[in-house]
């Protein structure tokens, strides 16, 4: 499976207390998001749909809709869609993250 590194840029929001979301809303399988790391650790949210994370070459394993999967800090990770109409939500503790790339909304 192929992982497209070009998807739609997602919506951003500082939610409350600190935390700062991002939701990703991937419309085909067999599309993704590159393979990354942070500063920081954060969770993702399968909102719905199912993902495949890999971290590094290795597949971590499967997500559906409701799983919540934990990124510790600096860890690579990627995320291939396996089904159509996914979205994900990226949870951050907005002082650890980039100040700069942080956006109160934007869709």
């Amino acid at each position: 499976m192929d992982v497209v590194t070009t998807v739609a840029q997602p919506s951003k929001m500082t939610i409350y207390a600190g935390i700062f979301c991002k939701v990703w809303t991937i419309s085909r399988a067999g599309m993704g998001l590159e393979q990354h790391a942070h500063d920081w650790p954060h969770i993702t949210i399968v909102i719905s749909g199912s993902v495949r994370v890999t971290r590094g070459t290795d597949i971590v394993r499967d997500y559906i809709a409701g799983d919540t999967i934990k990124i510790p800090a600096y860890q690579d990770h990627a995320f291939v869609t396996l089904t159509d109409d996914v979205q994900l939500a990226c949870v951050h503790a907005v002082n650890r993250a980039d100040p700069d790339a942080l956006i109160e909304r934007e869709d």
